[in-house]
């Protein structure tokens, strides 16, 4: 969305903004979750160019790195590891200090932080929800990229404090079970599962979209 704006991919990111945006109330979307049914479904992908085309909306839009198994925004937006989640949790930093400017104005990122042993534990504190609170009082959208749904309980645990879920399948790879595994398990905690959002679609499989 950023490097190559006017590109089909962009757009179709800018699509799934557009419903986002229009699929619930901003008050009732801050806090929006990016997930998937397993690793390698390109849900970081996702999260990052949502973030990044709401920022371009002139949404005050913030992307959390919550992957403390695999995180990668801080590789993707270049920003220092060394400070985010985990050491806001540890009380090392404050958040302003672990807020790091994303690409473009109106977008901040804060990456997951220093790895810790009890990833779930943490995110399941009370200090975690009033982190998100309090990031939400200074955002207009605050973007999720959280653990895949399936191997550990990350996800449902963050589903439970956003107030929307994007399911993020992979075509050709992610099967039925899996995406219905992952679809019930987040219902299960009471999740509010707006959608999914289907990518890496060939072409030649038909006509996906206006411009395919």
């Amino acid at each position: 969305v950023h490097l190559e704006s006017k590109s089909v991919v962009a757009e179709a990111y800018r699509t799934i903004r557009t419903a986002v945006f229009f699929g619930a109330p901003k008050e009732g979307a801050k806090t929006i979750l990016v997930t998937s049914p397993a690793p390698g479904d390109g849900k970081s992908t996702l999260a990052s160019n949502i973030a990044i085309s709401m920022a371009q909306a002139g949404q005050k839009t913030l992307l959390i790195d919550a992957d403390f198994r695999k995180p990668v925004q801080h590789k993707i937006f270049e920003v220092d590891d060394n400070k985010g989640v985990s050491s806001v949790l540890a009380g090392r930093d404050t958040i302003e200090q672990a807020i790091q400017p994303g690409v473009i104005d109106s977008l901040d990122v804060m990456a997951c932080g220093p790895e810790v042993p009890n990833p779930s534990e943490l995110l399941n504190s009370d200090v975690f929800n009033e982190t998100l609170v309090k990031l939400t009082e200074q955002y207009d959208r605050v973007v999720v990229d959280s653990p895949p749904v399936g191997p550990v309980a990350d996800a449902q645990i963050l589903s439970t404090v956003c107030d929307i879920t994007v399911l993020v399948l992979r075509a050709e790879k992610s099967t039925r079970r899996q995406a219905q595994h992952a679809r019930d398990s987040l219902l299960s905690v009471g999740a509010r599962l707006l959608g999914a959002v289907v990518n890496d679609v060939q072409q030649k499989r038909g006509q996906y979209g206006y411009y395919s």
